[in-house]
């Protein structure tokens, strides 16, 4: 049977709905999870994912070794034909409320990578104004009100060390739209910098942007062209997290500046030592203030009795946890990150803010 898109559908038939691929398909994404198969301890949910982890690091990693254009014909050959290019959803209507009926809809992994192999495939064409993804997302997540910008986790962190067993960013690969967007914008600070640029001129007077909620600075040249950016839009405040100390080093070694709107965290997880840390606390910004905050870490912490995800943040117990484990790593007290920016207890958020100078502050390891 064909099944066509927003073709509606009973509850009755959704539980007794066969696959809505053809078998020629099937054969294809059963072979595609076999040799990538998810790594979920959760036997149901693990059986129901076709692009696993594993799967997206392949993916991400050809982005990275191919032109956007040859990047383009693998998705499309080697990938789009072994997905499920069909879906149903549950309907809501106009208040946003489900309705009981479902529909056929195109399946969110196949719809997300065709969306970027026709624009990697195009890329020589791409400007800021037709650019298919938000560069600088306007409201990042339900953690983060502000503009912010990413890129892919690992592939641009060149100072990578024990963060890359905990790294919370490839979490966000469970969302084709969060890949997708990561691997254009890596492609696009690296061959079109320009349309970056362009970008960050478009972020409106006064506000607040953080760069690199996932990835990071991947080479000296991308610090220069961040620090050059910031310096162009003083009215921003802009701060970020970084273990690419080296190539903070051999910038001021060079002679190169740090704008003064601009403040960096130290985070932890970093193959640099804590010697480094030092120096690079040492180092200034244009108008002669410190360009460290201080040191962003990942703890471990006992689990026991602790939440997963967003809940554990409501939790006592586990802040209590932190801050422990914060006066034990680094022998002197610490703050709990409260899992969201806007809940500090300031008028801003901790980590872009110069008055909490050499504040540790902190998250547990989940």
């Amino acid at each position: 049977m064909s099944y066509k898109l927003n073709t509606k559908i009973t509850p009755a038939n959704v539980k007794s709905l066969p696959e809505l691929s053809s078998p020629a398909r099937l054969a294809k994404i059963a072979k595609l999870k076999k040799k990538y198969p998810s790594a979920n301890k959760n036997k149901r949910a693990g059986a129901l994912t076709v692009v696993s982890r594993k799967l997206a690091d392949f993916i991400a990693q050809k982005s990275q070794n191919l032109s956007p254009q040859k990047f383009a014909k693998f998705l499309k050959t080697k990938i789009l034909p072994s997905l499920p290019n069909r879906a149903w959803s549950a309907c809501k209507d106009a208040q946003g409320r489900k309705t009981g009926e479902y529909k056929i809809v195109r399946a969110a992994w196949h719809a997300s990578f065709a969306k970027l192999a026709k624009y990697c495939a195009d890329f020589d064409n791409i400007t800021f104004a037709n650019c298919p993804y938000e560069l600088f997302a306007a409201k990042g997540n339900s953690k983060l009100s502000f503009y912010s910008w990413s890129t892919l986790p690992g592939f641009s962190c060149p100072g990578a060390g024990d963060c890359l067993q905990f790294c919370y960013s490839y979490k966000a690969w469970r969302y084709p739209a969060a890949l997708c967007r990561q691997i254009f914008n890596t492609l696009l600070l690296r061959l079109k910098p320009e349309i970056v640029a362009a970008g960050f001129a478009a972020i409106p007077q006064g506000k607040t942007v953080r760069l690199y909620v996932d990835g990071d600075i991947a080479e000296q040249a991308q610090l220069g062209f961040w620090q050059t950016l910031c310096e162009s839009r003083k009215d921003l405040a802009v701060y970020g997290y970084s273990k690419s100390w080296g190539l903070f080093l051999s910038h001021a070694n060079q002679g190169g500046a740090f704008a003064a709107n601009y403040v960096l965290n130290l985070s932890s997880g970093s193959k640099y030592g804590l010697d480094i840390a030092a120096q690079l606390s040492e180092l200034k910004k244009t108008n002669g203030k410190p360009l460290v905050r201080g040191i962003f870490a990942a703890v471990k912490i006992d689990q026991t009795g602790i939440p997963k995800g967003a809940e554990r943040y409501n939790l006592p117990l586990y802040h209590q946890r932190v801050r422990a484990a914060i006066k034990t790593e680094y022998g002197h007290p610490g703050f709990s990150c409260p899992g969201d920016c806007n809940k500090c207890g300031t008028n801003t958020h901790l980590c872009g803010n110069e008055k909490a100078q050499n504040v540790i502050i902190a998250i547990g390891i989940h």
